[in-house]
Order: C-alpha cells, then sequence, then structure tokens
C-alpha cells in the first residue's frame, strides 16, 4: 500500500515540475498551422497585401509556415497582425520571450548581405 502511495506522490511530483517548466504560447495559430479561405490566409491573422504571403509546407514545427516573398512584401509593404493581441494579458513581473525561426532563401547566382 505505501508503495501505491509513494508512486502517486511521484508523478504527482513529475506532473507539478512538468507543466513549472512549460511554455505557455498566447498567440493563436501562431505556428500558421491552421489556414482558411480563397486565396488561403492563415487563421486568426489580418494581412494587408495578401500577395505577399504564401502557405508553405517547409516548417520547424508542423505542417505548414507562413512565407513572405521579399520582392512583393518590400514593394507593397505586407503587415501581419494577429486578431486576438489587444485580449493578451501577461502576467507583470515575469519574464516573457518572444521568439520565431526564420529561413531565407535567394534565387542562384543572388547574394544576400545585412
Amino acid at each position: 500500500m505505501i508503495k501505491i502511495y509513494a508512486r502517486l506522490l511521484l508523478a504527482a511530483l513529475f506532473l507539478i515540475c512538468f507543466k513549472g517548466l512549460s511554455q505557455t504560447n498566447y498567440l493563436q495559430n501562431a505556428s500558421f498551422e491552421s489556414w482558411s479561405g480563397s486565396p488561403e490566409s492563415p487563421v486568426n491573422w489580418s494581412i494587408t497585401n495578401e500577395n505577399g504571403i504564401n502557405k508553405s509546407t517547409d516548417a520547424t514545427e508542423g505542417n505548414f509556415s507562413l512565407e513572405l516573398g521579399l520582392n512583393n512584401t518590400l514593394v507593397n509593404q505586407t503587415v501581419l497582425s494577429t486578431w486576438n493581441a489587444s485580449s493578451i494579458v501577461l502576467e507583470p513581473n515575469t519574464n516573457h520571450t518572444f521568439s520565431f525561426d526564420y529561413k531565407v532563401s535567394t534565387e542562384a547566382g543572388n547574394n544576400l548581405s545585412a
């Protein structure tokens, strides 16, 4: 009987510790996994100049990502904003991390400099 309680206690402690290490993503569809409409656009995102974006299967997580076509994006200024940004409540006096993955591709023979 004591072994069962010890196992349950260890399992509960593990879950509590694991939950404390987890990260919360406050943005809906932050990984651009869900798309809808015609032409397709990411769900829960507002986009100006939809010609500057494409649904891509080149993803770090999940199956899809957002591809920005730089030629069209720079000329016509593509702007992305999430619909729920005004309703995000962050805990004060707590560190929060904003991060994203990106990839830069150039056509053969073109140089990229920053």
